[in-house]
Parts: structure tokens; C-alpha cells; sequence
């Protein structure tokens, strides 16, 4: 991408001046999770769920509408 006014795209050095995105801050520090050692649960298994509803099967050109 060009620009007809250089001084409106920034030094000419191969980088743009690059600028946070409005309302955007910096990122906070990283901090180690507490919790990365502690292996995830597992979650229970749903047992009241309906039967799976199933789809009318088509035996091909010979199933015709009526």
C-alpha cells in the first residue's frame, strides 16, 4: 500500500508507526496460573437427554414423492 503524502504514512523505513487501536491498553504483565498444575475435570455426563432425532432415509431415484 502507498501513499501519495509521506509524511501523512510515516518514516520510510519499511515500518509503519504502529499505534494501539482506540480504547485498546497495553497488556498486563504475565502472571503464572495458579491453576495450570490442577488437571480439569471432567464433566458429568448428561443422562435425562432425549433420544436423537433421526432423518427420513432416501433410497434413491426409485423413493419418489407420491
Amino acid at each position: 500500500m502507498t501513499h501519495d503524502d509521506p509524511e501523512k504514512s510515516g518514516p520510510n523505513n519499511g515500518e509503519g508507526a504502529r499505534y494501539p487501536a482506540p480504547g485498546v491498553s497495553s497488556p498486563p504483565e504475565a502472571q503464572p496460573d495458579p491453576d495450570a498444575r490442577k488437571t480439569p475435570r471432567p464433566e458429568p455426563v448428561p443422562t435425562d437427554l432425549p433420544d436423537p432425532l433421526t432423518l427420513p432415509q432416501h433410497d434413491g431415484e426409485d423413493d419418489t414423492a407420491g
